[in-house]
């Protein structure tokens, strides 16, 4: 199976805020983080914001994860396609174990 590099070709400007970055730090997933952050901007790279913040899973109590809220202007089968591919070299490239810290959202632009 072949997979596209996701090396951004222009710098990103997603800064992980001090409560992520601690979190990251203390359960070892500063290269996730990087990783994904990478994948972020550059599957997404016509969003107009991406934040990230630490999340409170629902369904897990005191399970935290990090958040990546992506704000961009697209049609909904546009996204889910930009999802799959992200999905995709997420999948690839970080571990199932710590993939299970990092969650997605979408706040689609008009």
């Amino acid at each position: 199976m072949e997979y596209t590099s996701y090396e951004p070709k222009e710098f990103c400007a997603v800064t992980p805020p001090f409560e992520v970055d601690k979190f990251c730090k203390e359960h070892g997933l500063e290269g996730s983080l990087k990783a994904y952050i990478k994948v972020a901007c550059r599957i997404f790279k016509d969003a107009s914001e991406i934040t990230l913040f630490l999340s409170e899973d629902p369904e897990t109590e005191n399970y935290i994860k990090v958040c990546f809220n992506i704000k961009i202007k697209a049609d909904t089968p546009s996204l889910l396609t930009m999802d799959k591919e992200s999905f995709r070299a997420i999948d690839s490239i970080i571990s199932d174990n710590e993939r299970d810290f990092f969650v997605k959202t979408y706040e689609i632009i008009e």
